[in-house]
């Protein structure tokens, strides 16, 4: 499985839900659990407290011993229920929570980012702090964003849409995922209503099928859908069959609209089951 997961931390609820969606995709024998927390700068308060202590030091320290004792606290309990997993925790100061993220994963190598949400702005997306598409097109690790419902959902059914390049990520994910869960794959194909039956290639799919029904060897079959929005297409199908897991390219395949800006994740009501798989091809 997973063996170097970033797991960017905000001690609410979500914090709590991440590490054990991190324990569950784990392989508990090698793992290394990053906890890593961007911390703001608090600019509004930087004026109350200046007057009472000039160079803001002792609010600083103070704020700073606060993180890091919480951050031990989830290290400690990692290590003391999961022996043969290795905790490391670690505080960024950034204005750039995303950019922080961005960079800590290249420096860690990471092959997998788990970010949980429990809120967002869905009407005002560019509100939202971090984006796990743009994330993941950075970095170009794996970024699985999940709900709050989805936390004790074992990961049985994915959704997984073919393009006209076979998605040798994708595939690599999937067999990481059967190495540990009893796994149904649901090809999807999205062929436009301008396009003409001769332009559709089918080669990626077939390719794609035949090494996961010969080598990877799970269960799978295949859905042809008609539309122009390959995001809105796969989105709707995945909560149609009640899917656990719909995984997806960032951006190309996640964008449900431009204008405003909206992807997958913004649809997901806090009790969905439905986990969002984001890997760059």
């Amino acid at each position: 499985m997973f063996k170097n997961i970033l797991l960017p931390v905000d001690f609410e609820i979500n914090t709590e839900l991440a590490v054990k969606k991190a324990i569950e995709l784990s392989d508990s024998a090698e793992t290394t659990v990053h906890l890593y927390h961007v911390q703001k700068p608090a600019f509004p308060f930087r004026s109350i407290f200046k007057s009472i202590w000039p160079d803001n030091s002792v609010l600083k320290n103070f704020v700073k011993d606060e993180l890091h004792y919480k951050l031990t606290q989830w290290k400690e309990l990692i290590e003391t229920n999961y022996p043969n997993i290795k905790a490391v925790a670690s505080i960024e100061h950034s204005i750039h929570i995303q950019k922080a993220i961005i960079q800590k994963a290249k420096g860690i190598k990471a092959d997998l980012i788990i970010i949980g949400k429990h809120s967002h702005h869905k009407t005002f997306t560019f509100q939202n702090t971090v984006s796990p598409n743009k994330i993941a097109k950075s970095t170009g690790c794996p970024v699985l964003t999940f709900k709050p419902g989805s936390v004790y959902t074992t990961i049985r059914s994915i959704v997984v849409p073919i393009g006209p390049v076979i998605p040798q990520r994708k595939v690599e994910l999937i067999v990481a995922l059967k190495q540990k869960f009893r796994i149904t794959i649901h090809l999807v194909t999205v062929i436009s209503k301008k396009q003409n039956a001769s332009e559709f290639s089918a080669y990626s799919l077939l390719e794609t099928y035949r090494f996961l029904r010969d080598i990877v060897q799970c269960p799978l079959d295949h859905e042809v859908l008609h539309g122009e929005n390959v995001a809105q297409l796969t989105f709707d199908y995945a909560k149609s069959i009640k899917a656990d897991m719909l995984l997806v390219e960032p951006e190309s395949e996640t964008r449900l609209s431009s204008f405003p800006s909206k992807h997958i994740i913004d649809e997901l009501r806090p009790n969905s089951t439905l986990q969002i798989l984001a890997v760059q091809s």
